[in-house]
């Protein structure tokens, strides 16, 4: 890992509802959204959608965005 990097960890609540094409998708979440509570909420969001709206599992996303410690 380096600055500048995004880590995302997420619970199995959130991965079981993502296929590896939709995993895809949170790579251009990445993309699109440089801040992490944004970004954390927006990946929320697609695995909310994936299960119809209804969490079948707790659902827990934690983003960090690495930066150099100056």
């Amino acid at each position: 890992l380096k600055s500048g990097d995004t880590l995302i960890l997420a619970s199995d609540g959130i991965t079981d509802t993502l296929d590896c094409a939709d995993k895809n998708e949170i790579f251009e979440l990445c993309k699109k959204y440089d801040n992490p509570d944004e970004l954390s909420q927006k990946v929320l969001e697609l695995s909310l959608s994936r299960s119809g709206g209804i969490a079948t599992d707790d659902l827990t996303v934690c983003v960090c965005k690495l930066e150099k410690n100056l």
